[in-house]
């Protein structure tokens, strides 16, 4: 008896784990439904599902001019947003901009991999973190303006953007 409760504790456990990345959704200014993770007192930009194809497969992806708000208001709390998580739009070829609020410190590993309409991006002098790949493919990338306020740069962070000037 043991063994199949532990069993279905795993299983419980593991379906969690993959289904259940973010915590809740809210239309964006934009009129996209974006999806968040709550971080201690802060929220971060996520997708809908952690998986490095961006979890859109039944969602529906962000598309054209993109605004994400500086904060959100969940279960009557207010929500700093202060980070673009792991693949949060991961694959979303047809968001051709994106404008990031001051309140966004990081960007984190593959946040835009592959948006292949993604042609220019502004990044706030909030940003100190761009992650590994965070633009990875983006190959409609022709201009990414930023401070020197990013300290921390890591490894790919614009590989295969080929129209960056």
């Amino acid at each position: 008896m043991s063994k199949r409760l532990l069993v279905l504790s795993f299983l419980v456990f593991l379906s969690s784990t993959l289904y259940a990345y973010s915590d809740f959704s809210s239309i964006a200014p934009s009129g996209q439904t974006l999806y968040y993770e709550i971080r201690g007192n802060n929220v971060v930009v996520t997708n809908p599902l952690n998986t490095d194809f961006g979890g859109w497969s039944t969602y529906e992806k962000p598309a054209g001019d993109l605004t994400i708000p500086s904060s959100v208001n969940y279960g009557n709390v207010e929500y700093p947003v202060v980070g673009i998580g792991h693949y949060a739009f991961s694959l979303c070829g047809n968001l051709t901009s994106v404008t990031i609020p001051n309140s966004v410190t990081l960007v984190e590993e593959y946040a835009f991999r592959e948006c292949v309409g993604l042609t220019g991006v502004v990044i706030p002098s909030s940003v100190v973190y761009l992650g590994e790949g965070a633009f990875y493919g983006c190959e409609g990338l022709a201009s990414a303006a930023m401070s020197n306020s990013v300290t921390i740069i890591r490894e790919q962070t614009f590989s295969g953007c080929f129209n960056l000037a």
